[in-house]
């Protein structure tokens, strides 16, 4: 007889790969930008109270609601403890994020102020 799928457990559900893929296209598409333009002043603050709180949170409540079980069927303690481990993935993507960020930020700069100074 086959496993309940409910009892399946993932340490990055649906959702955070949906977050992943997004993640991944907005540095492509931040990567493709052309020009040395640096991002409003909102940004920043925007993407830490992003990483550290709303996608986890939001994370945790998709793995809590998929869950789910009857009534009468018994949940153990430790299969929703794994949805804390949700901050410190998002914090520490959070950390990549920013070096990514500067990486491409510190090469479009030079190559900016290699054309401008080639030009003239």
């Amino acid at each position: 007889m086959p496993a309940d799928s409910s009892h399946v457990v993932l340490f990055a559900g649906p959702f955070d790969y949906a977050a992943f893929a997004v993640l991944v296209l907005a540095n492509a598409w931040y990567a493709r930008r052309p020009g040395a333009a640096r991002p409003k002043w909102w940004a920043k603050p925007a993407v830490i109270v992003l990483f550290v709180l709303v996608l986890p949170l939001l994370s945790m409540r998709a793995e809590m609601v998929r869950t789910l079980r009857p009534p009468g069927t018994p949940t153990d303690a430790f299969e929703l403890l794994y949805t804390m481990f949700r901050f410190p993935i998002y914090w520490f993507l959070l950390a990549v994020q920013t070096g990514v960020f500067n990486a491409y930020s510190r090469r479009k700069r030079l190559l900016f102020i290699r054309r401008y100074r080639l030009k003239t």
